[in-house]
């Protein structure tokens, strides 16, 4: 207020005396009015008094007192300065704490452009101070406003190496001092990740792994998140850092310790070591060995086993050593040869780590013969293996050999166990009448089941021809009828083969759109074929035809093209008004009229003088019924059939030849 309100000397004298005179109470006062004392003074007056003020810094609770959301580069450059020199010498002062601590990380955040690091020498001897004290975690954080050559950074990895083995045996580090350790590591690797260290060493070793072998003891003691190591190991794995297999075989150990955990920033164990998997392709020779020897002996633990074959996608992947694989299946195949009453997890972790892919022939082999040996046992065993057999990914090349170990013993397979067998088998080509033979067997006595359809196409190939032709109806399956008429075709005397199939489609009375589609599957394959063996159930028909005949040419027709067509009806007419005996016979195969339209159009211009034939110039009320009862499902033969017999007929012959048709056409 003197300032605002004096001539300008005036001001200036009295800005200069307020700041004198000013004591530390009063800093916060005259930092809130800067602007009116920099307007007076001018910049470097202010600047002076306040880096005067900060040089004077003697305790934490001074630091407290300058931490200000607006410092600006070279005041908080300042502090930290003062909170390196407190750090350095804590029996001078009050130990650090939390507060302190935070007070520092806030000065740290507000520095836009990292400085020279201005006394090296009290940096590394705060960090010194001990690793479970604040003021070494201060040192560190202060680091992040400083820059550093690469002799600097290993200097400040060699210190707290220093402070760690300062601590007693039943201490801990602080979470700040170990983030902060984390984070000059990474910063190391990204700096220069060839930089070799030798002091205090006869040979040059990777500075940032002094870091990083002490965060492996952390995590492999429990003190330190696997989570935040992640980073330092990502970095030095990516950057090229060598020496990083202590920390990446820490990782994995700590995943193994504590299956399906979360670590104590709450993030799944299993999530780290996921991500620390995809660095394996990058590690040097050493830490991938570390971590798959770790996963390996893991595996051979019926303990861990279940829990860590989940990795087996991620560690053996596409660029994996085949050697990998096969070291992992090397703890598994004992563990069947040894018992017949290995564990369910065994069979589980095989089966996780043959899907990569990465495992070699000769041991999937060696699994096999293992499993081969138990089959004999019989009872629960042979059970237990066969579904063992059915679980695993077999490949391409051994699957011949395992169809051969299978199927003297597949009868005895659980269903779900057998139809495993079967898909793995279909999808390498390998399904045959041998192991197909006991669902022969069943299909003899008993329906089709939900599983049989559902594998009807694949079915259909290797069954008998009749049990395949039933399945292929009752599936509804085109493709499984497709494969029944190839199959047909392919016997000696296809014409009758198929005319017999036909018949026997008949007889079971399958639903109209299954026989039609079995039909039209049989013309398909071979359209003369089925022609010649239409023209031999006709003449069957015609000759020796029995009422159950009706079903057969309720669809075999459908597929006929014209001129086939055209024939049946030229035999089925000429035999319709002959005889009595020829005409009942004829009338079966009009039965085709409820299905086949074409034909149904031909049998309408004619059926009336047919009927009228048998209703009045012969009248005959069996036949008249008979040929009514066969056009029924027709819709215009129908109506044609039906036009004779309603009319008025008064001899006694006629009128009940025609009662006789119109019960029939109801």
């Amino acid at each position: 207020m003197l300032a605002e309100s004096a001539v300008a000397e005036d001001s200036r004298i009295l800005a200069r005396l307020v700041l004198e005179v000013s004591e530390r109470d009063d800093e916060a006062i005259l930092w809130a009015a800067r602007a009116q004392i920099r307007a007076v003074l001018g910049d470097e007056a202010f600047s002076s008094w306040a880096q005067g003020r900060i040089a004077q810094v003697e305790s934490w609770s001074d630091i407290d007192r300058w931490t200000r959301a607006d410092l600006g580069d070279a005041f908080a450059v300042g502090l930290l300065g003062r909170a390196v020199e407190l750090a350095a010498n804590p029996g001078e002062t009050a130990v650090a704490n939390e507060d302190d601590f935070a007070n520092v990380f806030a000065i740290t955040s507000q520095v836009s452009e990292p400085v020279p690091v201005p006394d090296m020498k009290a940096l590394r001897a705060a960090i010194e101070v001990g690793a479970d004290t604040l003021e070494s975690a201060i040192a560190l954080e202060c680091a992040r406003a400083y820059t550093f050559t690469d002799e600097q950074l290993a200097d400040l990895l060699q210190s707290a190496t220093t402070a760690q083995k300062s601590l007693d045996d039943d201490a801990e580090p602080a979470r700040e001092m170990q983030d902060g350790l984390a984070a000059v590591t990474i910063r190391m690797a990204s700096q220069n990740p060839k930089f070799g260290y030798w002091k205090g060493t006869s040979t040059p070793h990777s500075a940032a792994s002094v870091g990083s072998s002490l965060i492996a003891g952390w995590v492999d003691s429990d003190a330190y998140p696997a989570s935040l190591a992640l980073p330092v190991l990502t970095a030095m794995v990516t950057r090229g850092a060598k020496a990083h297999s202590s920390l990446a075989k820490a990782l994995i150990d700590d995943w193994i310790r504590h299956p399906g955990g979360n670590d104590t920033e709450d993030v799944p164990r299993g999530e780290t070591v996921r991500s620390m998997s995809a660095l394996l392709p990058q590690m040097e020779d050493s830490a991938s060995i570390a971590v798959v020897s770790s996963w390996v002996a893991a595996l051979g633990d019926q303990d861990t086993r279940a829990f860590v074959a989940g990795l087996a996608p991620h560690i053996l992947t596409a660029g994996a050593p085949t050697d990998w694989g096969d070291k992992a299946m090397a703890e598994l195949v004992p563990l069947f040869q040894r018992s017949i009453d290995y564990s369910a997890d065994a069979t589980e972790a095989a089966a996780l780590l043959m899907a990569t892919g990465r495992v070699s022939l000769d041991c999937e082999r060696e699994l096999l013969n293992a499993l081969g040996a138990i089959l004999p046992y019989g009872g629960a065993h042979r059970v237990r293996a066969l579904t063992s057999l059915s679980q695993l990914p077999w490949s391409k090349e051994l699957s011949p050999a395992v169809v051969t170990t299978v199927t003297p013993y597949v009868e005895e397979a659980p269903e779900a166990v057998y139809w495993a067998l079967f898909d793995l088998f279909d999808s390498r080509g390998l399904v045959d009448s041998n192991l197909t033979a006991h669902v022969d067997v069943l299909l003899e006595d008993a329906e089709p089941t939900e599983a049989m359809k559902t594998r009807a196409n694949p079915l259909s190939r290797v069954l008998s021809l009749e049990n395949a032709m039933e399945l292929a109806l009752s599936a509804e399956s085109e493709d499984a009828m497709t494969a029944v008429a190839t199959r047909t075709l392919d016997l000696s005397e296809a014409d009758p083969a198929v005319a017999g199939l036909l018949h026997k489609i008949a007889v079971l009375q399958p639903p109209v759109p299954a026989r039609s589609s079995f039909a039209y599957a049989l013309a398909a394959a071979d359209y003369d074929v089925y022609a010649s063996a239409v023209r031999l159930l006709l003449a069957d028909t015609l000759d020796v035809g029995g009422a159950g005949d009706q079903h057969l040419w309720a669809f075999i027709t459908i597929p006929l093209r014209a001129a086939e067509r055209a024939e049946v009806w030229a035999e089925v007419e000429s035999r319709l008004t002959s005889s009595a005996q020829e005409a009942s016979a004829a009338a079966i195969v009009l039965a085709a009229t409820g299905a086949d339209d074409e034909l149904d159009q031909i049998v309408a211009k004619n059926i009336g003088k047919v009927m009228l034939y048998w209703i009045s110039d012969e009248p005959a009320a069996e036949v008249a019924a008979a040929l009514a009862a066969s056009v029924r499902g027709g819709k215009r033969s129908r109506s044609a059939a039906r036009s004779p017999a309603a009319r008025n007929w008064r001899v006694s012959e006629k009128k009940a030849a025609a009662a006789a048709a119109l019960k029939a056409l109801r």
